[in-house]
């Protein structure tokens, strides 16, 4: 299984819980041995649980946080809309570049360091007059 988060830590956490848990059940049979309730059925019920329940429930929320976030992760596109300009705050325009480019405007930060500053080039189209 791909999605269990096996590491050292998860190590580190169950080994003392589970030594606990075994010293436990050790001190559980041995009190019923000597009070003479053949126990083994119920003790070996409790022991599946103890060692087996905190895995089981790790991979029961690893299955489902894989199900629930790996399955619909990924960009998706629902529409797609033409419009006139955009704001760029990852690299400047020049004139030049937004003539060659279908948009009218382009808004962006200033890259000189100058504080909030703002710019923002329009291509204007030339109209005949007459």
């Amino acid at each position: 299984m791909i999605f269990y988060p096996f590491s050292i830590f998860s190590l580190i956490v169950l080994g003392p819980i589970y030594l606990i848990g075994t010293a436990l059940l050790i001190g559980i049979a041995k009190l019923l041995r000597k009070k003479g309730y053949q126990g083994w059925k119920a003790l070996l019920a409790l022991g599946l649980l103890f060692y087996v329940g905190p895995i089981a429930e790790e991979l029961w929320i690893a299955a489902n946080y894989a199900y629930r976030c790996y399955s619909d992760a990924g960009l998706v596109i629902y529409k797609s809309v033409e419009v006139d300009g955009f704001y760029d705050d990852s690299e400047g325009w020049r004139a030049d570049r937004l003539l060659s480019s279908p948009y009218r405007w382009v808004e962006g930060r200033s890259s000189t360091g100058a504080g909030d500053t703002y710019w923002r080039h329009e291509r204007v189209r030339a109209s005949k007059m007459e």
